[in-house]
């Protein structure tokens, strides 16, 4: 038997509602020479025995069953096992369009493409299009890139690189470069990958983007996924801007860094605050103090000052001090004030 065209991974963990919405979109595309394989993370739901059942009832499907290990030990467990020439992943409460592996195969037909990228939209639980994590939409034609500096940061600001799900890989390329997903991290785990992978092409190689909105992201919350503030988290973007320095060599893609690492900045921020409402000042402080004392703080409001400017002068100054005391004063002051005056 020929090895498929595609590899299709999935993690599974604790999806039962969604997960046959998910394995049905995949099973029902219009290309069809593929192999679709379900890694069960642990899961304590009937998630592992749905993933059983695909299984006996088609023999594209095949069933990893392992320990608990986070979605990223997952997909490197599937990408161990995987036998096609391209690799695509989907999230089990995610689904596609009966298009998506039709679609990037033909971008594959380009010359030298090395990676393929599609659109991607938004859907509440009953699949319907909300607001939200959404890919920019250029109205453009499909798009062969040559690799370069300019192309990454234009995708990377177009919010085209931080996922690893809305694109298809050249499985070589991934073993012969030695690629996994970094286990020792639970955060930006997707764009550490992608990031990874572009820096390996060479430099012949292009990428070949298409709008098309194919990979349906669902935004509603469920057991699945972790819902916490993770300590670590300033630790892992630290991580990934240094691999994002291997893009940088221009002062146009030094501010396109920073305005990520403010980005990175307030969503830490937001994080702490939304998760921990009534933190201490004395906690605050032990909590950001890494954050607030290193060089991409301090050189972000050097690089990339009027990247704040849209959130507001004060909100702008307050952060630009790096003083926990204003930081944490700001946020608790502005919470006072939208419960008083509802705003």
């Amino acid at each position: 038997m020929n090895d498929p065209a595609f590899s299709v991974i999935v993690p599974v963990y604790n999806t039962e509602a969604y997960l046959c919405r998910c394995v049905d979109s995949i099973l029902n595309q219009s290309f069809d020479d593929f192999e679709l394989i379900l890694v069960n993370d642990g899961s304590t739901d009937k998630s592992g025995a749905i993933c059983d059942e695909y299984a006996g009832k088609s023999d594209k499907v095949k069933v990893i069953h392992r320990q608990n290990g986070g979605i990223c030990a997952a997909r490197n467990a599937g990408l161990q096992t995987a036998q096609g020439k391209y690799i695509a992943f989907c999230d089990s409460d995610d689904y596609w369009t009966p298009f998506f592996l039709e679609k990037l195969v033909g971008l594959f037909r380009h010359k030298n493409v090395g990676l393929a990228i599609c659109g991607f939209q938004s859907v509440n639980h009953a699949g319907i299009p909300v607001n939200g994590r959404c890919s920019v939409d250029r109205k453009e034609d499909d798009r062969i890139l040559t690799i370069n500096n300019d192309m990454f940061w234009s995708l990377f600001n177009d919010k085209r690189i931080g996922s690893c799900w809305d694109k298809a890989y050249i499985s070589e390329i991934i073993r012969i470069s030695g690629l996994r997903f970094d286990e020792n991290i639970t955060s930006v785990e997707d764009t550490d990958f992608v990031v990874r992978y572009i820096s390996s092409l060479e430099p012949e190689r292009r990428v070949a983007v298409t709008d098309d909105r194919l990979y349906m992201y669902q935004t509603t919350e469920h057991t699945s996924l972790v819902h916490s503030y993770d300590p670590q988290k300033w630790l892992m973007f630290q991580h990934l801007f240094r691999r994002l320095e291997y893009f940088v060599s221009t002062d146009s893609d030094r501010t396109s860094l920073y305005r990520y690492v403010v980005s990175a900045i307030t969503y830490t921020i937001n994080s702490i605050f939304r998760y921990k409402p009534k933190i201490s000042l004395s906690e605050f402080n032990n909590t950001t103090d890494s954050m607030l004392r290193s060089d991409y703080y301090k050189n972000a409001f050097i690089h990339c000052k009027h990247c704040l400017s849209e959130h507001g002068k004060m909100f702008a100054e307050v952060l630009q001090s790096g003083n926990a005391f204003l930081i944490w004063g700001y946020y608790m002051v502005s919470k006072l004030l939208k419960t008083v005056f509802g705003r």
